[in-house]
């Protein structure tokens, strides 16, 4: 079952995980590795037959019987003899979990094994029970969504889930990097909790200097007034995107309002108006867009260069030429439409596996014999994951700028990668959000390049010359013109990693227009899905294209460092804002293919009375109580016995949703929020209550962790987040703020051997700042 992807002859194991490691497991086994899921029965993944085969496609499975102790001598003797091991951690069990693993014999079997878990091993909630939206609503996910002083909302998508997923592969990757040289293997522990985490990270940052992002935001259509959704004469709804002075002014000849631009109470647009004046331009903007109809508007803001696009549908985006061109989707054995592979490596492209098979301990055995990695290669000296992440020494020119781009090398610097950010003389054009910026350029050192001059493109060849990795996140062409190419770099290092990351693909009739989150938010259906219940679309404050196609970009990049290690070669690869938001809409997209019944849309408290937001005297909890016995329990503890006995089954509770919700509502509105908790909690039902992300800089979890952080940065100190992988019980502490505007120049250019004189003639030129 292999194929030529970066991660020929790596043998996974999947002890019956979750949703995130089955989802980790997945995009392993498309781009090569060799994967038997284990099937106990404890896993929570949706069985049924076109969701299991999306999940564990290309996979074996083995259905095992926990009560064997042959089965179980079986499952250990294919633990240890696997490169990676993937299992799940569930503190709800009350027993023993299902596969008790020898970790020391794991590390002298140079075995990297994943453990998922909803809030970690380590901390005060380690032993606290969650899924998706018990975490999710506890990291502040729903508080955002909702906006300042609003309830919170729901959040249609499995955040948190899909995060574990993807920062579960970027950190096995680095860690079979790191295995290269070491003889020990390591264990890596993901939680749901630093993943939702990572999932908002702009958003969570805490500075006296910056004000709150979630401070702006009051409703379900932007915060922003120049980016933000505006309803058209023909009652369709227009995604604005303006994420920068230059499409602001744009914006301003568009709508024949140029007196905008320089009106002093619109000063700092787009990203630093005055709170008071927001609302005065989203009417002045509305009163405008109102008066056309969803054609006018696109074909004058296509004429004018604003970014901008009409909220749709699932069913559009997938038929769409810009999809079909980028080959987003393809179809299986059965003729089946399912999700594309991600990453386009030029070399090792993977491919997508058939439906799983089902297979014996006999027949999984004989496929393990070769590890992908000798267990007896590297050293014996075990890395020191507190001073620094597993792909130490990994040299990264760092182009990007934005988010998605720049979160991607974060991520990259979070692991311990030497990133080097490379701005213009102009600089990246987030910047200007301060706070944010500094989570999205977390880890690196900066050097100010102007590639435009000769001077300047000899500097840089010289920095690319020493470097394994070069990423960029220009429009299609920009690249070429500035002669940083992948053919132009690779004559200067022919073993270059080179990873760029577009916006709507590098091919098909939209490649060359900008691109912005909400704009593919929009184009996915991921707006019209959310909005539930309403009428209209809502803008999600997650930005999913953005922090899905960092975390790809970065599994991506260190995919091909994995692959350099055995061949020596490097490659091109390729991702894309469409790729994330289709990667953040996998399981959703599914459903949409295979036409599986939601039971119409979701309101904005959640999906059922038994996975929902409710409201307390004095703020909100999400409860989670689903199966027969947490239902009975909870409605227990509520006072509510009658209701248990009455609904005893998930069908009858199914076709009385309404009834049931009513009464947990009258119940639970008549408590206080720590009343709630405490009275379930106590029966041991899933529950938290609401927040907001920048709240969890108070949280005792996320302080006594580590993954909440404090750096002396530019703009003041700024608490934000950390790095969300811990590598053998460490997670790596010695990470530096953010670079200010060319902070590094002189150091980078003194270690390539730049004399002072020759640095200062560079600045004269005006080729480094």
């Amino acid at each position: 079952m292999s194929n030529s992807g970066p991660y020929v002859g790596l043998k996974v194991l999947d002890l019956d995980s979750d949703l995130a490691g089955s989802y980790a497991s997945m995009m392993l086994s498309d781009l090569g590795a060799d994967v038997t899921r284990i099937n106990l029965g404890f896993s929570e993944i949706d069985y049924s037959e076109p969701m299991f085969n999306l999940w564990n496609r290309g996979k074996r499975y083995i259905d095992a019987d926990l009560n064997s102790n042959e089965d179980m001598e079986n499952i250990l003797n294919l633990a240890y003899n696997s490169d990676v091991v993937i299992n799940t951690y569930r503190p709800s069990l009350k027993t023993n979990q299902p596969i008790e693993l020898d970790l020391m014999k794991l590390k002298q079997s140079n075995v990297v094994y994943c453990l998922i878990s909803p809030f970690g091993e380590t901390g005060p909630l380690a032993k606290h029970p969650g899924g998706e939206g018990v975490v999710s609503n506890h990291v502040g996910l729903y508080g955002d969504q909702g906006g300042w002083e609003q309830p919170p909302v729901f959040i249609h998508l499995p955040v948190a889930t899909y995060g574990a997923a993807f920062l579960s592969v970027n950190g096995i990757g680095a860690a079979l990097w790191s295995r290269n040289k070491h003889k020990l293997g390591l264990k890596l522990n993901i939680s749901l909790y630093d993943s939702a985490i990572a999932m908002f990270s702009g958003s969570m940052v805490l500075s006296p200097n910056v004000t709150p992002w979630i401070r702006y935001a009051k409703d379900q259509k932007g915060a922003n007034p120049v980016y933000r959704l505006y309803q058209c004469s023909d009652n369709e709804w227009i995604f604005i995107a303006c994420g920068n002075e230059t499409f602001w002014n744009k914006l301003c000849i568009a709508l024949d309002r140029l007196d905008w631009a320089s009106d002093p109470q619109f000063d700092g647009a787009p990203w630093n108006l005055k709170l008071d004046n927001r609302d005065v331009l989203i009417k002045m903007i509305q009163d405008v867009i109102i008066t056309r109809d969803s054609e006018h508007w696109l074909k004058q803001f296509e004429q004018y260069d604003v970014p901008s696009i009409i909220a749709s549908t699932k069913k559009a985006f997938v038929d769409h030429p810009q999809i079909v061109a980028n080959c987003l989707f393809d179809s299986n054995s059965n003729n089946k439409k399912q999700i594309g592979l991600p990453l386009k490596f030029q070399r090792t492209p993977g491919r997508i596996g058939n439906q799983p098979i089902k297979t014996t301990f006999k027949e999984s055995a004989s496929t393990i014999e070769e590890r992908f990695i000798s267990p007896n290669s590297g050293s014996e000296n075990p890395p020191d994951f507190k001073k620094s992440g597993p792909l130490k020494s990994v040299k990264i020119i760092d182009l990007t700028g934005y988010i998605s781009g720049s979160y991607a090398a974060s991520i990259l610097a979070r692991l311990g990668a030497d990133v080097i950010k490379v701005e213009s003389p102009v600089g990246d054009g987030f910047r200007a959000l301060g706070g944010s910026f500094q989570t999205w350029n977390h880890g690196k050192r900066g050097i100010v390049i102007d590639l435009k001059v000769q001077q300047g493109k000899s500097v840089f060849h010289d920095l690319v010359k020493q470097a394994d990795v070069v990423m960029e996140n220009y429009r299609p062409g920009v690249s070429k013109v500035l002669n940083v190419d992948y053919q132009s770099l690779t004559r200067i290092n022919p073993s270059l990693i080179y990873l760029s990351l577009t916006g709507f693909g590098s091919l098909g009739p939209m490649k060359d227009k900008a691109a912005f989150d909400p704009l593919i938010q929009a184009m996915s259906g991921a707006m019209i899905e959310q909005s539930g219940r309403l009428s209209d679309p809502v803008f999600l404050k997650l930005a999913m294209a953005d922090y899905a196609s960092a975390m790809l970009a970065s599994f991506g990049v260190i995919s091909a460092l994995v692959e350099k290690n055995k061949t020596g070669l490097g490659q091109h690869i390729e991702t894309s804002l469409l790729h994330g938001a289709v990667a953040m809409q996998a399981g959703e997209f599914q459903k949409f293919f295979d036409r599986i019944s939601t039971d119409g849309p979701v309101g904005m408290e959640g999906p059922c009375a038994a996975y929902r937001l409710y409201k307390t005297l004095d703020g909100h909890i999400f409860l989670s109580c689903q199966d027969d016995n947490s239902f009975k329990r909870a409605c227990e503890a509520l006072g509510l016995d009658a209701l248990s006995l009455r609904y005893t089954d998930f069908k009858r509770r199914e076709t009385n949703d309404k009834i049931i919700g009513k009464e947990f509502e009258n119940v639970i509105g008549e408590l206080k929020t720590d009343e709630v908790l405490d009275s379930l909690t106590s029966v041991e039902v899933e529950c938290s209550a609401s927040s907001h992300t920048i709240n969890i800089h108070s949280d005792i979890h996320a302080i006594k962790t580590g993954v909440s952080v404090e750096s002396q940065t530019f703009v003041g100190p700024v608490k934000h987040m950390g790095t969300p992988f811990i590598f053998d019980s460490s997670r790596v502490t010695h990470i530096s703020s953010a670079p200010d505007f060319g902070e590094h120049s002189k150091e980078i250019l003194n270690q390539l051997g730049y004399s002072s004189k020759k640095i200062a003639a560079l600045e004269n030129l005006g080729a480094i700042i």
